[in-house]
């Protein structure tokens, strides 16, 4: 799923959205050390905005707390 999430739409502007969800995905699959690279990689490509709003939280937190 992750992997089919990154190819699709590669023409657009890459803001990290799709790191993002990839890296959800995958928190709630329980494979949280995956899930950290995208988050990661999300949060420098989009400089912290991916994680800004109280619905995203919970991924904020696990991402600051495993960094």
């Amino acid at each position: 799923m992750a992997k089919k999430l990154i190819k699709s739409a590669l023409d657009r502007h890459d803001d990290g959205d799709r790191e993002y969800m990839a890296g959800r995905v995958l928190y709630h699959l329980e494979r949280k050390d995956d899930a950290w690279k995208y988050f990661d990689v999300a949060n420098d490509k989009s400089e912290g905005r991916c994680f800004i709003g109280a619905d995203k939280k919970e991924y904020s937190d696990f991402f600051k707390n495993k960094a």
